[in-house]
Order: structure tokens, then sequence, then C-alpha cells
């Protein structure tokens, strides 16, 4: 029963790590395509940027480490 908790976690995870990456690139992009068109840089995207990054980042060491130990 552990198992099948852990392996539902780690798949949890796995899912929130993926839809964090595109909305941290989706972010990212969006910033970069409205500022190139002259408009001024939006504060809300750039705090949410500031916020998700480090998220993705602990988020990716936790699942890579999982998938390491399975080798």
């Amino acid at each position: 029963m552990n198992e099948k908790t852990t392996g539902t976690n780690n798949l949890l995870k796995l899912v929130i790590l993926n839809i964090s990456i595109l909305t941290l690139i989706s972010l990212i992009i969006w910033t970069f395509i409205s500022y190139s068109q002259g408009e001024s840089l939006s504060i809300v995207n750039i705090v949410l940027i500031i916020l998700i990054a480090p998220f993705v980042y602990s988020l990716s060491k936790d699942v890579s480490s999982v998938y390491k130990s399975l080798k």
C-alpha cells in the first residue's frame, strides 16, 4: 500500500512539474513578446516568473532524484 502511495505521489509531482514548466515558459515568452512590441514590462508577469522559477527548480531536483534512484 505504501509503494502505491509513493508512486502516486511521484506521478503527481511529475504532473505539477510539467504544468509549472509550461506556465513558466509561457510567461517568459509572453513577457518577451509584449516587451518587444513596445509595451512596458508587466510587474505581475515578472513576479510570477520569480515565484515559479525556484519552485520548478526544487521540484525538478526532487523528481530527478527519484528517477536517478530507479537506475
